[in-house]
């Protein structure tokens, strides 16, 4: 379980998620969906199919963005299925819920979080392990 803050980006953009292998990041095989609502317009749907990362909320400035971040068994070399629920203060965006896996058969020893733009993130990121009792 990953939970990630930003407080703060330097351009406007909306953020990746990847997961790594010896401190490599995959960069396609992310098959996704989702909605993102809006506070004043329709729900949007995203999705991305062989795509390069999971795209997931949007920020700029010092606006405020939370995001849950869960992922299935990371370490076993198969598919990876992993779900993605955030909120951020920008532009009207409320929240989104991404659902999709990493379709490759690789065991993951970690991931990323970028900016689609470059951008440069400020923030909190806590890493959780989850044991089944």
């Amino acid at each position: 379980m990953i939970v990630f803050e930003s407080t703060n980006v330097t351009a406007t953009g909306s953020f990746m998620f990847k997961l790594r292998a010896s401190s490599t990041a995959a960069t396609n095989n992310y098959y996704y969906g989702g909605l993102q609502y809006f506070t004043n317009a329709a729900a949007a749907a995203a999705q991305g199919s062989n795509d390069s990362s999971m795209l997931f909320s949007a920020a700029t400035g010092a606006s405020y963005t939370f995001a849950s971040i869960s992922v299935s068994r990371p370490y076993i070399a198969q598919p990876t299925p992993i779900t993605i629920d955030s909120t951020s203060y920008y532009s009207n965006y409320a929240g989104g819920s991404m659902r999709g896996y990493h379709g490759l058969g690789t065991a993951y020893d970690g991931f990323q979080i970028t900016m689609n733009t470059g951008a440069t993130i400020t923030g909190i990121l806590r890493v959780y392990g989850v044991r089944q009792a």
